[in-house]
């Protein structure tokens, strides 16, 4: 785990947020998400930074005009916009998580064509919305 009071986790941080460009940096911050908190989208450039800009099912670099920033505990169920309650992923990731339809579900796994590790993920996810696993 990275720990940012270690020399080693400092080190690490900071090679991740040299993977992140200014440029993607100002696109997010002048890009809110609107009818989002200010904590939301201050901790949706963090996570991105973090990530390296990766989806965090996928492993993959986002583009970012691409950046979805999902909750894992919903609103609902008394989910905030903290940091720790907000994960990066792929806008194709977030539809599979929120999806309910069998066939929008087949669909996205059809194109995803994911592996074991990442549809374990997107369950973990799933059922926290508290939709049924994949």
């Amino acid at each position: 785990m990275v720990n940012k009071f270690t020399p080693e986790g400092r080190k690490f941080i900071h090679q991740l947020s040299e993977s992140v460009s200014g440029f993607e940096f100002i696109y997010l911050s002048k890009n809110p998400v609107i009818d989002r908190s200010i904590e939301y989208n201050d901790n949706r450039i963090s996570l991105f930074s973090a990530q390296g800009g990766m989806c965090e099912v996928l492993g993959k670099r986002l583009e970012v005009n691409d950046v979805h920033c999902h909750r894992i505990i919903p609103i609902i169920a008394g989910g905030g916009d903290k940091y720790s309650n907000l994960v990066i992923i792929a806008p194709d990731i977030h539809r599979l998580i929120h999806a309910t339809k069998s066939e929008t579900i087949q669909q996205i796994l059809a194109k995803l064509e994911l592996s074991n590790k990442q549809i374990t993920k997107v369950n973990k996810f799933r059922v926290q919305v508290g939709n049924i696993v994949i």
